[in-house]
């Protein structure tokens, strides 16, 4: 009598790479800035599992990483590989067990501000006369370091959210992630001036302010294009980590950091974010005189 022998042959567990390349060819997505931003931070988890020989669903390397990224890069990337994974458990590449848990919590507040970057006043009238002679590039910083908005504020800020009374007096309106507080910035003149310019200059039809010709004009910039954007100008300031957040921490830098109420107020950060961001602010003083908070 023949006794059978059952054999299991192991199955090799396909490597977060090749689910990547599925996952990019494969999900859909409602807008291009949206699919591009995802794409992208989940390429950068991606390389860096691969850099560290870990391509399997490992949950001490996603902590890794979002631990590397500085403030506002870990949320996002935390949501965009959040956002890979279950949707490889939706298309039944991934088991639900295998699914690894993704959260934020384990970095404290006081790490996700530790790389924040300013901008001097040198280096900002550097920024602001080689972007001179592009109303675009002049009237985006010129935003971006007046009012402090965050970066998704700005590359959304719509044609509504302005309001010009005249060349010299413009006033933008932002409204909060939670909708029911509004924010109105009013611009000083010399600002106001290059904001209006700018608006004149728009011809085509649509609701952004900053549009990425590519798209029809009915899309607004991307982070990708930003980050193209940037990159004269980084090299002309030698400055590898210019971004928008650099000079919405620059314009924080010249807030009261000892009024944290108005400061969070202020910028639309919790309390506590407030505090951590004075404290890193307070260790990388820039010298330029400080603005009354309301």
């Amino acid at each position: 009598m023949t006794k059978e022998i059952s054999i299991r042959k192991e199955v090799a567990k396909p490597n977060i790479r090749e689910l990547f390349g599925l996952y990019k060819t494969s999900v859909q997505f409602k807008s291009d800035s949206t699919r591009q931003a995802y794409f992208s931070d989940v390429t950068k988890f991606v390389k860096f599992a691969e850099e560290r020989g870990q391509l399997q669903a490992n949950p001490t390397t996603i902590q890794d990483h979002l631990e590397s990224l500085t403030q506002g890069s870990a949320g996002r990337s935390a949501c965009a590989i959040r956002h890979f994974f279950n949707w490889l458990v939706e298309t039944n590449n991934l088991k639900p067990q295998e699914k690894p848990t993704i959260s934020t919590e384990n970095i404290t507040k006081s790490e996700l501000y530790q790389n924040i970057s300013t901008i001097s006043d040198q280096e900002t009238d550097q920024l602001l006369e080689q972007a001179s002679s592009r109303p675009r590039d002049l009237a985006l910083f010129t935003i971006a370091l007046k009012t402090g908005a965050k970066s998704q504020e700005i590359l959304t800020l719509t044609k509504g959210q302005i309001s010009k009374e005249d060349p010299q007096s413009v006033t933008i309106s932002f409204t909060r992630d939670n909708k029911d507080k509004e924010r109105i910035v009013q611009l000083d003149t010399k600002s106001s001036e290059i904001v209006s310019g700018y608006l004149d200059t728009l011809t085509k039809s649509g609701q952004y302010i900053f549009t990425d010709p590519k798209s029809g004009y009915d899309q607004p910039l991307s982070r990708n294009a930003i980050f193209l954007l940037l990159k004269p100008y980084r090299l002309t300031l030698g400055r590898d980590d210019l971004t928008l957040s650099t000079l919405r921490y620059t314009y924080a830098a010249n807030l009261d950091l000892d009024n944290i109420q108005g400061f969070a107020e202020t910028l639309g950060i919790s309390l506590i974010n407030a505090h951590h961001l004075a404290k890193a602010l307070r260790a990388k003083p820039i010298q330029t005189p400080q603005i009354p908070l309301p």
